[in-house]
Order: structure tokens, then sequence, then C-alpha cells
């Protein structure tokens, strides 16, 4: 799914621009050396697993014309391997309780006719829940797969 947004930015351009004219030289400086320092902390201090947050402060300061460094190349997580075996696990629990459940359902109730009680109503609940959290964990297994890029994504 793609979302797409326009959104008109005039009245800040305006109001910065017309910052900008007022500061003058030596406010222009100030703020450069400002925002210097504080990219260069971000730079120091930021989390490295990837470089992605620190290459996100790099390049806004870059952008904003307040600092020009050099942009780190995005690696691969240290935690990938991990998180993808983590993220299997999950989709053959899933798989293994919803058989598990289903089964007991089939043998007690549905082969038999009978009428589904509370605790059968629970259970149906529980299949319905881990049936949703499967189709999630499938569905970001594929996008890992497909995305072929060194940076995870987890949304959900």
């Amino acid at each position: 799914m793609v979302a797409l947004a326009t959104v008109n930015d005039s009245p800040l351009r305006r109001k910065l621009d017309a910052l900008r004219a007022a500061a003058g030289p030596a406010g222009l400086e100030a703020a450069r050396s400002g925002a210097d320092h504080f990219v260069a902390f971000m730079e120091e201090k930021a989390p490295r697993d990837t470089r992605r947050y620190v290459r996100a402060w790099l390049e806004a300061g870059n952008q904003a014309g307040l600092t020009r460094r050099t942009l780190p190349t995005l690696q691969k997580s240290e935690w990938q391997t991990r998180y993808l075996d983590a993220l299997e696990r999950q989709v053959e629990r899933h798989i293994a309780r919803i058989n598990t459940l289903q089964g007991i359902l089939d043998r007690w109730y549905y082969s038999k006719g009978r009428k589904l009680n509370r605790w059968a109503r629970a259970k149906q609940a529980e299949i319905n829940k881990r049936t949703k959290a499967l189709q999630r964990a499938v569905e970001q297994l594929r996008r890992f797969h497909k995305a072929g890029s060194p940076v995870l994504f987890f949304a959900g």
C-alpha cells in the first residue's frame, strides 16, 4: 500500500526566509555552528547497528544547508539473523498451536455436531486471533525476503 500526501509548505518557507533575512550572515553562521555541534554529537552518540539513524541526522543537516558531512553507507544489521530466526519460530509456534486447537475442536465438537460451549468459543477465538497474527508474521517474512535490503522493517 502506497500513501501519497501533498503538503503546502510555502507559509513555512516564507517565515524561514524572513527569519534568515532578519538574522543576516552572523545569525546564519550561528545557526550553522549550533547545527554542526548538534549533528556532531548525534554522529558520535547515536546507535550504529545499520547506521540508518545516524545517516538520517547527517542527511537532515546537509539538506538544511547547515552542515557538510559525508553520509555513511547502510550496513546489514548484526541482529538480522536473530530477528529472522525469531520470526520463523513465531510462525512455527502459531501454526502448531492453531493445528492443535483445530484438532481438539474438530474431534470434540465439529465432527460430532455439538454446539460450542464457552470453552470451545474461547478456543475458536484464540484460533482466529492466532490466524491473524500468523498472517502478519508471514507478511513480514515475505517483505523481508523481497526487500533484499540491509535494513529491517517491522510494522504492525
